[in-house]
């Protein structure tokens, strides 16, 4: 699992883990907070980007692997592709004393805590291990036969998912990436 008490110890600096909604919250309301002006939007759908640079001083695009930001400024040059696995991702009613991943042969295994006593979790296994769910809905059973006898939290949190969070899904990434991250504003 994570290192925390390693990695604040040689940073001086303490281990957060957020939910990505709660940080997007905390993001625009330190903006609102400085006196920047309303305008601050957030879950935009796809649009014009140049249009929105007329308008706003900065616009961030953090739209995902197929990002419609980065494609209109930046074109085509970095190729979304199958990364060679699949993820499993949903949410536990219980609480777990460590976070982090645990890596197995063709698996890995991670937890973030949720706030209400709950975790997050996600499963990412080698397309060639993956076969074994299907292609119907996701379904927990073949996460619990494939990590059964991982050490805790992996069986605690998979026996406290709740089946109606989860998500399964190709996972892809960027190749080439991007040569740059940043035009302008």
């Amino acid at each position: 699992l994570l290192p925390v008490a390693r990695i604040e110890r040689s940073t001086g600096r303490p281990v957060v883990l957020v939910p990505r909604a709660a940080l997007v919250d905390v993001l625009v309301d330190a903006l609102r907070e400085d006196g920047s002006p309303d305008g601050i939007r957030t879950g935009v759908p796809e649009v014009y980007v140049a249009g929105l640079l007329t308008g706003h001083d900065v616009v961030v695009g953090a739209d995902g692997v197929r990002s419609a930001v980065r494609a209109q400024r930046f074109g085509p040059a970095a190729r979304v592709r199958r990364a060679g696995f699949t993820a499993w991702r949903g949410s536990a009613a219980c609480e777990v004393d460590r976070h982090g991943e645990v890596w197995g042969a063709g698996v890995v295994f991670g937890a973030t805590p949720l706030p209400g006593r709950r975790t997050n979790f996600y499963v990412a296994v080698s397309d060639a291990l993956a076969a074994a769910d299907g292609a119907g809905p996701p379904s927990l059973a073949p996460l619990r036969d494939l990590l059964r006898g991982w050490p805790d939290p992996v069986s605690q949190v998979l026996a406290a998912a709740d089946p109606a969070s989860l998500l399964r899904h190709a996972v892809e990434d960027l190749r080439p990436g991007p040569a740059r991250c940043a035009d302008d504003r």
